[in-house]
């Protein structure tokens, strides 16, 4: 710079440039690195999307994450030895940075002239170096490096802008063959029952992402999904199965071949049909159900209610007839090992011969003590015994002992009061579980 003016003569200035950038790149499973981020669109809102982790984020990086890779640059020019260098993070509640040797670092300054050689930005001075994104919960964040002069004004700066999503399914109705006790949740699909459909919603956070989110399905052969990509929140996803079988539908962050971010298994299931013959019993004492062979359709649409949308499984009426037992079996119809007399094989004599058979009796107990009415139905085999007076909830009560006809077995679940199997009458649920379909529907 040449200074000429009164007083004449030249003076040398030296102009110092100085220049901090962030090279971001998008979501990937670590210590895989995704595409780069253009500079112009890192600058710009939700420019990287990240999913939160399935685990707890500590003191050093989660080697199960899906991360953003920024390479911060080497600060420049190298002469320049005063003034800060100052790393900020819009939301540490929001998102997290670490180093390369996995620390979590947080922001702070490093001043260029007396800084601490143990400050994590001295070693910009030197060369580039590696960071890694992590999402810690739904919501938008920024990480950003600044040059300050010595007054504090920033003189340079570059940020990436991070959306943080999180994905969750959820049942579209109760009890249609979603279940979520275990974790990734599964989802029943029909197929040979047309039009061989379920569906399930998806709860995308922060909503303004929802584009960025992706479903994928392991297998086609044996279900597909529609659509292929949110366009809100919440996202209703219709699944149609194809062929019998176990896959999983796969929420992906940024693309079809982009990170997974959550995980439903799904299992479709062909129709299995049951026809069941209903005998409203009498004996010759003039001992008879008080119901009535018109509640034999009832039936049937309650069983088909609670276990064809989680199971597809298909209940038919097949015969319904009033037969006599010709004994008489007194006021209780009595089962159990110590009975020398077995009147349940007295009604079940009566069975069509393709199981299974329900049996309505007048009273029906399996103890040795007949006069409590502990029993309300019984099944063995392909025999079910219901008595008259077996509750409000008759529906569920029946339901239930179809249950352990397709073998169903207490042995094999955990007794929860909303589920269908849950062991008490008239406070049983109708959730069925994944394991529960396995079982009744193979």
């Amino acid at each position: 710079v040449n200074d000429s003016g009164f007083n004449s003569g030249s003076k040398p200035f030296t102009v110092y440039i100085p220049r901090v950038n962030i090279r971001a790149h998008t979501a990937a499973a670590y210590p895989s690195t995704g595409t780069e981020v253009t500079t112009f669109h890192e600058n710009l809102p939700l420019a990287v999307v990240l999913p939160i982790p399935t685990g707890t984020v500590g003191a050093t990086l989660p080697t199960y994450a899906t991360t953003s890779k920024l390479t911060f640059e080497r600060f420049l020019p190298t002469a320049l030895d005063e003034g800060v260098l100052k790393l900020s993070i819009s939301d540490t509640n929001v998102i997290a940075l670490f180093d390369q040797s996995n620390d979590r670092i947080y922001p702070t300054e490093y001043d260029l002239d007396t800084g601490s050689g143990a400050n994590p930005l001295r070693m910009l001075t030197l060369a580039d170096r590696i960071y890694y994104a992590v999402g810690l919960n739904p919501g938008t964040a920024s990480v950003t490096l600044q040059y300050l002069d010595t007054n504090g004004t920033a003189v340079c700066s570059d940020s990436v802008a991070f959306g943080i999503l999180s994905v969750d399914f959820e049942e579209t109705a109760p009890n249609n063959g979603f279940d979520d006790t275990v974790d990734p949740p599964w989802l029943v699909v029909p197929v040979n029952n047309p039009p061989n459909q379920n569906t399930v919603k998806v709860n995308i956070e922060p909503s303004a992402v929802a584009a960025q989110v992706y479903f994928t399905i392991d297998d086609p052969a044996k279900a597909t999904v529609s659509p292929a990509q949110a366009s809100s929140s919440p996202q209703t996803l219709t699944l149609t199965g194809v062929a019998k079988g176990h896959t999983a539908l796969r929420a992906r962050v940024g693309s079809s071949s982009g990170p997974i971010c959550k995980t439903l298994n799904v299992c479709v299931r062909d129709k299995k049909v049951v026809d069941v013959d209903f005998h409203f019993m009498q004996d010759n004492a003039s001992n008879q159900t008080s119901r009535s062979t018109s509640e034999a359709d009832g039936f049937v649409s309650t069983l088909n209610s609670i276990w064809m949308p989680q199971a597809n499984v298909v209940f038919q009426k097949g015969s319904v007839d009033s037969p006599t037992v010709p004994t008489n079996l007194g006021s209780v119809v009595e089962w159990y090992p110590t009975n020398p007399a077995n009147e349940w094989d007295d009604i079940a004599a009566f069975r069509n011969g393709s199981a299974p058979d329900v049996f309505f009796v007048w009273e029906y107990e399996q103890d040795g003590t007949p006069a409590t009415d502990n029993a309300d139905a019984a099944q063995l085999g392909g025999d079910i015994l219901f008595e008259d007076n077996a509750g409000s909830q008759v529906g569920e009560t029946m339901a239930h002992e179809m249950g352990h006809f397709l073998s169903v077995s207490p042995a094999d679940y955990t007794d929860r009061q909303d589920q269908l199997m849950h062991a008490y009458t008239d406070v049983r649920g109708q959730k069925i579980t994944h394991a529960q379909v396995d079982q009744a529907n193979p």
